[in-house]
């Protein structure tokens, strides 16, 4: 590990942690003009002009007062041009504040306080800071045994101890927590909410700066996106029974909507502050397979609710002792997916855990359907080639979306027959009134797909897909596809229709087949 010496500001490298010296370590929010490790090494004159080097100085001389020798900082102590020193670095990021004798926070937006337990202003002012609400300071908040802040003058404000209940009013971590440094105490969930409102410069930051809070490791891999986070919490799933990391809930959610059991971001753990979970409790191993999550939970049939279930979380409750399970439904063979997201279940059903069924399940991040109904279902997507064929007769209903040519239904498709889709299509250039199609999510799924009379069918049929070719004089065959599945997270049934061959008979013309654009809608709900 690379560190500053706090009196002539030179590099000194200390390879093994057995002989790593004691050290301060500074905590800050990175401005546009920060010092490099390249900056410091070979252009320290260049180096000093800029602005970053005044928290690089004033750390040095905090470190002097404090009779140390080293002092360590993020911005200029990693050569940043070398993934493995940054994957290094990030991988031992949470034990480097940990082990380090002080850590200085500088606050550059906070104003040197008067009386700063009394000043009401200077608080608000202190608990609007940026520093709060970045990804990385977490756990420099919390990983140091001392953590003294200092205001924008670099003038001392007081120490994590001493504004500990100023700490925990703004970022709801327990005042415990933000004393002693230690919170293998609080559940997944609740270490999750810390950092639901916090934000970081790249999407992978969101997960690479909490492998620490949770003590696991993991490669760095800039340019994977969401994937990080998932990835964190499957390396936590490898240490951890804790089930409240099921315990998300997601507000933007839709009735057709199906998801995994892992969330998509950590801003879903937003409102599980309150999620506790019980050490020690029982809990089958995980197996992360192809076929999704394994595990066995205590499942309770929802009443009327045919193929959906309650999932208990054991040993998780929202506090002070209510427990709480998640809303599943089975779309294959041991294959469910988690429905209904944008809520957890409140156990109004009362159920003792010894009377509800402990259920081997699979539940895939990206759920596929397999043998489900359609009752979910949130409508029918129209995928068409407008350069060839034209829509004649367009639903005219307020559930038709022009644009994304999808016909939306209105809630569960249960006890009252949903609208039935219906149009008309023809290919352009020819004559008559073109092939009508509708389909019905409220029949059987062999029977949903309809197209009227005067069209040969010949069908070729499987469990998800209709697919007929269709002939009439005069006309060119058409392809009318009807698919059932879960697209991009959400239960629809895509409706294409193709022209594949011509006729040689007046009124018809070639037509070239071309994959049709758009297969999926994009419009807000």
């Amino acid at each position: 590990m690379r560190f500053l010496h706090s009196v002539d500001l030179t590099f000194n490298t200390f390879v093994d942690d057995r002989d790593m010296p004691k050290y301060a370590i500074l905590s800050h929010t990175w401005g546009q003009d920060e010092v490099t490790y390249k900056e410091m090494k070979k252009r320290p004159d260049d180096a000093a002009k800029k602005q970053g080097y005044q928290k690089i100085k004033a750390s040095a001389q905090r470190a002097r007062e404090d009779g140390l020798e080293y002092f360590w900082v993020d911005t200029c102590c990693i050569d940043k041009s070398s993934s493995a020193e940054l994957s290094e670095a990030i991988n031992s990021m949470y034990l480097l504040y940990q082990n380090s004798q002080v850590c200085y926070a500088f606050l550059s937006d906070v104003s040197t306080p008067s009386t700063h337990t009394s000043d009401r202003t200077w608080k608000a002012e202190f608990q609007s800071s940026r520093w709060f609400t970045r990804g990385w300071t977490l756990q420099e908040l919390i990983a140091p045994k001392s953590l003294k802040f200092y205001s924008r003058s670099w003038s001392y404000i007081g120490t994590k101890v001493e504004l500990a209940v100023a700490i925990t009013e703004k970022t709801a971590i327990p005042q415990g927590v933000i004393i002693s440094g230690d919170c293998s105490n609080s559940s997944v969930a609740q270490r999750m909410s810390w950092a639901a409102g916090r934000q970081t410069s790249r999407r992978e930051d969101e997960a690479y700066c909490l492998m620490g809070i949770f003590d696991v490791n993991m490669p760095m891999l800039y340019g994977e996106g969401r994937r990080a986070f998932l990835r964190l919490q499957e390396e936590i799933l490898t240490k951890s029974d804790d089930l409240s990391i099921f315990s998300w809930v997601s507000p933007r959610m839709v009735f057709s909507s199906y998801r995994g059991l892992l969330a998509r971001e950590v801003s879903e753990f937003a409102e599980c502050s309150d999620i506790g979970w019980v050490r020690g409790t029982n809990n089958d191993p995980y197996q992360i397979t192809n076929k999704g999550i394994h595990n066995s939970l205590p499942l309770t049939a929802r009443e009327g609710r045919p193929g959906e279930f309650i999932a208990l979380l054991r040993g998780v409750y929202k506090k002070p002792d209510m427990k709480i399970g998640i809303f599943l439904q089975s779309v294959g063979k041991e294959q469910y997916g988690r429905i209904e997201s944008d809520q957890l279940a409140l156990p109004q059903f009362h159920l003792p855990e010894e009377k509800t069924s402990l259920i081997k399940l699979f539940v895939r991040q990206n759920v596929v359907m397999e043998d489900a109904s359609h009752n979910r279902v949130a409508g029918v997507s129209l995928i068409f080639d407008g350069s060839v064929m034209e829509l004649l007769k367009p639903p005219p209903t307020a559930s038709w979306n022009e644009e994304a040519k999808f016909f939306a239904f209105e809630g569960p498709i249960q006890s009252k027959k949903p609208p039935v889709f219906m149009c008309t299509l023809r290919s352009i250039g020819t004559q008559g009134d073109g092939i009508t199609i509708t389909v019905d999510a409220s029949n059987q799924w062999g029977s949903v797909l309809g197209i009227e009379k005067g069209w040969n069918k010949a069908p070729a049929l499987t469990p998800f897909i209709h697919k007929f070719h269709c002939r009439r004089p005069r006309h060119p065959v058409l392809e009318v596809n009807l698919e059932r599945g879960i697209f991009d997270g959400e239960a629809q049934l895509k409706l294409t229709v193709k022209s594949l061959t011509v006729g040689n008979g007046p009124g018809t013309h070639a037509i070239r087949p071309r994959v049709p654009a758009g297969s999926s809608r994009s419009w807000p709900h």
